[in-house]
């Protein structure tokens, strides 16, 4: 009945005890339910967790195309809804070499999860490897400035100035860490 009128649009009129633990709990739990009801998708719904299951189970299976399409139909559904989902694009993409997908996906992953120091250590990787060796050393080093024994962090901005050709700043790097 009641989901009959919500689904109506016609208000719920309910009187609350005015005694006792039940005036305390009906509002919270007509408020708590009201808003799992709005929240919920509606049946026959996509939902952007569905897909990134889905994505999950391919990426398990080493079936990266379907991982790539299932990630990239939780993205359509909620670009921020899982960082799971962004993180493994912009892998994805950047195992492809395509770095102008990935820097995006990847920097928005750091903004995501601020404090997964793995996530900043692949951004300055991709970075690295687009060439852009100073900013790729920066985000290592705002890794290292979190925790200087970070071996991920100091090895990785030893290796881009090497690739870069800077290979006495990048010895003096690896001999100073």
């Amino acid at each position: 009945m009641a989901c009959a009128r919500l689904k109506a649009n016609v208000p719920l009129r309910v009187t609350p005890p005015r005694r006792g633990l039940g005036a305390l709990l009906v509002p919270a739990t007509l408020t708590f339910a009201a808003g799992a009801l709005v929240a919920a998708p509606l049946a026959g719904q996509e939902h952007h967790g569905d897909a990134v299951r889905v994505g999950d189970s391919a990426w398990n299976a080493r079936r990266f195309d379907a991982a790539r399409a299932a990630y990239l139909r939780a993205l359509e559904l909620d670009s921020v809804g899982s960082s799971r989902a962004v993180f493994r694009m912009a892998v994805l993409y950047s195992w492809d070499g395509d770095l102008k997908q990935a820097l995006p996906l990847f920097t928005r992953y750091a903004r995501l999860e601020p404090r997964d120091e793995e996530g900043r250590i692949a951004l300055a990787r991709a970075y690295a490897w687009d060439g852009q060796t100073t900013v790729a050393v920066a985000v290592y080093d705002s890794v290292l400035g979190r925790d200087q024994t970070y071996r991920d962090a100091a090895l990785g901005a030893a290796q881009a100035l090497a690739w870069a050709g800077r290979f006495r700043e990048s010895l003096a790097r690896y001999d100073g860490w």
